[in-house]
Parts: C-alpha cells; structure tokens; sequence
C-alpha cells in the first residue's frame, strides 16, 4: 500500500521493551524478528526506514529506576540496547 502511494520513505519507532522486556540482559529474539520483518519488508518495496528509539517506552522495571534516580538507569540502558542492536 506504501508503496502504491508513492512512499519513499517511512519513519518508525523502536520500542524498547519489544527488545529487552526485562529492561537488561540479552536481546529478545523475538523482538529482534519482528522489527528485522518490518525493515526487510520496507526495503523490498523501495521505501527507506528511518528509525527512531522511542524513549518514553520503558521495561516497567526500569520505570522503577528511572523514577528514583532520575533518568540515569535509562540512560545507562540505551546505551547498551543501541550496541545490542
């Protein structure tokens, strides 16, 4: 349908609890298809993702933390989710 409307590109957000659910650890495989499925999907009709990690979706236990300290367990955690992905 994208590309029947002439779409050339389409701007998507990553959300991190579909990638790591517990907020730690390693990569959800599943998560990991799911967001592979879509690009892949979006590159075979021509259309460029251009991909954002949406950051006011938390694993709820790093809501917990987040509320304590501010925001640095968060922080500490995009990181590594940007190095696992």
């Amino acid at each position: 349908m994208m590309k029947g409307l002439g779409i050339k590109a389409f701007r998507m957000s990553i959300a991190w609890p579909r990638i790591q659910p517990n907020g730690t650890g390693g990569p959800n495989q599943a998560g990991l298809d799911f967001y592979n499925s879509v690009i892949d999907s979006l590159l075979a009709a021509g259309i460029e993702p251009w991909i954002t990690l949406y950051h006011w979706d938390l694993p709820q236990v790093c809501l917990l933390f987040s509320a304590l300290d501010k925001g640095q367990v968060a922080a500490s955690h995009w990181r590594s989710l940007q190095v696992a992905c």
